[in-house]
C-alpha cells in the first residue's frame, strides 16, 4: 500500500501467513503456520495411545464408562466452508467415525442412544441427536444453559446450569421431557466443567466464584466441600467407587499429570503423566477423560507447527 492509499498484491500463499519483518533491501521474513488439534486415546486392551481425530480440529466431549465409545466434535477442510463444528461418535477400537449432526458435543446418555449437542450459534436451540435411527429432537430449555450438562444414570434427567430472572446462576435437575425442574444448589454455583454424575448416581461436582469445588447430593442433603481439588485443576473422571476423582491442571507444562484423589481421606496419587506427540510443537492439552476403571482414557491436544521463510525479489 502506498501512502496515497493505492494497493496491489505482491504474492499469495496457501494457508495462514504472518509477516514478521521487512528489511531495507526488500527481503521479507514471514511465518506460515499449521494448527492441528488431535484426539489421543487408549482403549480397552490397547498398549499405547493412538490419534482418533477425524479431521483437523477435534474437541473431546465424553468417554463412555466402558471405555469403548468416544463423543467428540471436529471440523476441517473435509467438513466444508465455513466449517462449523460437527458432532461425531467413534469406537475406541478405531472404527470409522459416525456423523451425528452439527453442533458441539456435550454429553452421551448412559445407554449410548442419545447425544446432547450445543449449537454453534447461540440463537439456535440445543438438541438431542440419536446415535442410531431417529430424528434430532429439540430440547425444552426451561431457562437453562445446556452447554454444560451431566446425565443421571436413569437417562431421563440431566443436571444443568440454569438462570432465573433476578437470581444468580445455580444448578438444576431437569426431566428430559421438560415436565419437571428443580434447583439442587443455592445461587452462585455452576457445574464443574466437563463433570459427570458419579457412577452410583448420588453426587455431582460444582464450583463457586472462587473456583472452590463442592460435592452436592443428587437427591438432596448436606453438600460436602472438596478442598483437595485445587482451583486451577479440571475434572477428568470419577473412580468406579464414586468416592475418588481424576483431576489435572488445565495449564501445565509437559508432561501433564493426572492425579487420583480420594474424597474420603484426601490424599492424592499420580495416576498417569501424558505427553502428546511432537512435544516441540506443543499447543496445550485441553480436555482429559478417564473411564471409572482407570484402564481407558482420552485427551485432545493442540499442535502448532511454524515454518520460517525469507523471501527475496518481491517488487
Amino acid at each position: 500500500m502506498t501512502l496515497g492509499g493505492a494497493q496491489r498484491v505482491l504474492t499469495r500463499f496457501p494457508g495462514l501467513v504472518t509477516i514478521d519483518d521487512v528489511s531495507a533491501d526488500g527481503r521479507v521474513l514471514l511465518t506460515t503456520a499449521q494448527w492441528y488439534r488431535g484426539l489421543m486415546v487408549v482403549g480397552p486392551g490397547d498398549a499405547k495411545e493412538r490419534d482418533l481425530a477425524w479431521f483437523e480440529n477435534a474437541h473431546l466431549g465424553a468417554l463412555s464408562h466402558d471405555g469403548q465409545t468416544l463423543l467428540f466434535g471436529d471440523r476441517g477442510r473435509g467438513t466444508g466452508p465455513p466449517a462449523p463444528v460437527q458432532t461425531y461418535l467413534r469406537r475406541t477400537d478405531g472404527s470409522p467415525a459416525v456423523h451425528l449432526g452439527e453442533g458441539l458435543p456435550v454429553a452421551l446418555s448412559p445407554d449410548g442412544r442419545w447425544v446432547l449437542s450445543a449449537p454453534n450459534h447461540p440463537s439456535l436451540r440445543c438438541q438431542l441427536l440419536p446415535t442410531g435411527p431417529g430424528e434430532p429432537r429439540p430440547l425444552p430449555l426451561g431457562g437453562s444453559e445446556w452447554g454444560v450438562a451431566a446425565w443421571l444414570p436413569d437417562g431421563r434427567r440431566v443436571v444443568v446450569n440454569g438462570h432465573e430472572k433476578g437470581h444468580p446462576p445455580r444448578i438444576f435437575i431437569e426431566e428430559m421431557d421438560g415436565n419437571a425442574r428443580r434447583a439442587v444448589t443455592p445461587g452462585g454455583f455452576l457445574l464443574y466443567l466437563g463433570s459427570e454424575v458419579s457412577p452410583d448416581g448420588k453426587l455431582f461436582l460444582a464450583i463457586d466464584a472462587q473456583r472452590k469445588v463442592t460435592a452436592f447430593p443428587v437427591d438432596g442433603g448436606e453438600p460436602r466441600p472438596v478442598p483437595v481439588v485445587r482451583p486451577q485443576e479440571a475434572w477428568a473422571g470419577w473412580g468406579a467407587d464414586s468416592q475418588s476423582l481424576y483431576v489435572y491442571a488445565r495449564e501445565s507444562d509437559l508432561p501433564v499429570k493426572i492425579d487420583r484423589i480420594d474424597l474420603r481421606t484426601g490424599p492424592r496419587e499420580l495416576f498417569k503423566a501424558i505427553t502428546p506427540p511432537d512435544p516441540a510443537a506443543f499447543g496445550g492439552v485441553y480436555n482429559i477423560r478417564v473411564a471409572p476403571d482407570g484402564k481407558t482414557y482420552a485427551y485432545d491436544f493442540g499442535r502448532y507447527l511454524c515454518i520460517l521463510y525469507v523471501i527475496e525479489g518481491l517488487r
